[in-house]
C-alpha cells in the first residue's frame, strides 16, 4: 500500500478544526501548528491503523445515519415515560446479540449505535477469540421481548451496515 503525505485527508481536517476549536481562534500561528499536527499525526500513527473495510454505498450510509438519529429521538422518549413511570414495571435485562459482522470497523458502528440509542448498552463483545461465532452482549434498561429486540437490532442496524461495508457473512 502506497503511503503518501496526505493520506487521511478528512482524519486531517477533523484534527485541524479540533485543535482550532480548542484555542477558540484561527490565528496565523494556531492554523499552522494546526496544520503541523494535522499532517504529522496521521502520518506517525500509520503503522497503528488496521485496514478497514471501505464505504461502499454512501447513499445507505447517510440514510442510516438520518435512521440512527430519529431512533435515537425516539428512544429518549421511550426511556423518559419508562424512567418517569412506576419503578416495579421496570424490566432490565442482559441480551446476547449474535453477529453476522465480522470487521472491527462496522462492529464499532453497530456497538456505538446500540449505545447512542438511550436504554441500551453494549457491554462486550464474545467470544473475544475471532474463531468462533461472535455475540454482543448488551444491557436493556426495559426488556419487554428478547426475540423481537433482537429481530430489530439485527433488521435495523447490522443488516444495513453489512450493505453500507458490502461485508461478506
Amino acid at each position: 500500500m502506497r503511503q503518501t503525505l496526505f493520506a487521511t485527508p478528512l482524519r486531517s481536517a477533523s484534527l485541524l478544526l479540533v485543535w482550532c476549536a480548542l484555542h477558540n481562534s484561527f490565528s496565523p500561528l494556531i492554523l499552522l501548528t494546526g496544520v503541523l499536527l494535522a499532517l504529522l499525526i496521521p502520518w506517525l500513527s500509520r503503522g497503528f491503523r488496521e485496514p478497514q473495510p471501505a464505504v461502499r454505498r454512501y447513499g445507505l450510509l447517510a440514510r442510516y445515519l438520518l435512521m440512527v438519529l430519529w431512533d435515537i429521538v425516539i428512544a429518549n422518549m421511550q426511556v423518559i415515560k419508562v424512567v418517569l413511570g412506576p419503578n416495579r414495571s421496570l424490566r432490565p435485562g442482559f441480551v446476547l446479540l449474535p453477529l453476522d459482522l465480522t470487521e472491527p470497523l462496522p462492529l464499532t458502528i453497530l456497538a456505538g449505535t446500540i449505545c447512542l440509542t438511550p436504554g441500551t448498552v453494549s457491554a462486550e463483545l464474545l467470544p473475544r477469540s475471532a474463531d468462533k461465532p461472535q455475540f454482543l452482549l448488551l444491557h436493556v434498561l426495559d426488556l419487554q421481548d428478547e426475540a423481537r429486540l433482537i429481530a430489530e437490532l439485527k433488521q435495523r442496524y447490522e443488516m444495513p451496515l453489512k450493505e453500507i461495508f458490502a461485508c461478506s457473512v
